[in-house]
């Protein structure tokens, strides 16, 4: 059975075969809201490579001739042994209100970086911040601090349902891309 779901966003505005696309994972448990952030994502994506392209914004985020493709995994379906997709980046979504789901994406990260070496671009997205009770706000911070300091990966909290801090989940992913080279990303994919 296939775990994994493909999405290529952009198809009407964007040629792949000629401009290329940028390929994150979306890992998390079930019920993380990989789904809603996914949508959220692509509806960003899709109006900052349109305003872009007609002139309207700055591409500050350097993504207007690139199509993006998702590829959504769930973690507590996977086992040890199955290999990671490839991918530009990837964000590994938790809950902030299921500390077992957090559990489960720091472990999908040691196999990424088992498999794909240290130079790999995470993101940590802490979802559904506008449910979270004042414990698990912080004990987010206790995470914040591991994962940006300690780990050195990006780390966002996001409210996928209500749409909230969507675009830093797209300048944490550029960020952490850009700051590996090209030499290292090349290295980690060989693995």
């Amino acid at each position: 059975m296939n775990r994994e779901s493909k999405i290529t966003l952009n198809n009407d505005c964007c040629d792949h075969d000629e401009l290329g696309s940028f390929h994150i994972a979306v890992c998390g448990d079930h019920g993380v809201g990989k789904r809603t952030l996914i949508s959220k994502l692509k509806e960003l994506w899709k109006e900052t490579v349109d305003s872009v392209s007609t002139k309207t914004t700055y591409d500050a985020y350097g993504i207007s001739d690139m199509g993006l493709a998702v590829t959504k995994r769930n973690t507590s379906r996977v086992s040890s042994l199955e290999r990671v997709t490839v991918c530009d980046a990837y964000l590994l979504v938790y809950s902030l209100t299921d500390a077992a789901s957090f559990q489960s994406v720091v472990a999908h990260r040691e196999r990424l970086l088992d498999q794909h070496g240290i130079a790999v671009p995470i993101v940590f997205v802490a979802n559904k911040v506008d449910i979270a009770g004042p414990t698990e706000k912080v004990d987010s911070v206790t995470r914040d601090l591991n994962i940006t300091c300690q780990w050195e990966h990006g780390y966002v909290e996001v409210s996928a349902e209500d749409d909230v801090y969507i675009y830093k989940v797209i300048e944490q992913l550029v960020k952490h891309y850009t700051r590996v080279g090209p030499e290292l990303r090349k290295g980690s994919s060989n693995a």
